[in-house]
């Protein structure tokens, strides 16, 4: 696994846990 696509896959994991945190604020 090259080490972009790790970071690829970090960045992806922060967006879904930010969009999940935003969605929980706001309902």
């Amino acid at each position: 696994m090259a080490q972009g696509d790790l970071w690829m896959y970090v960045g992806g994991v922060i967006v879904l846990i930010a969009c999940y945190k935003l969605v929980k604020n706001y309902y």
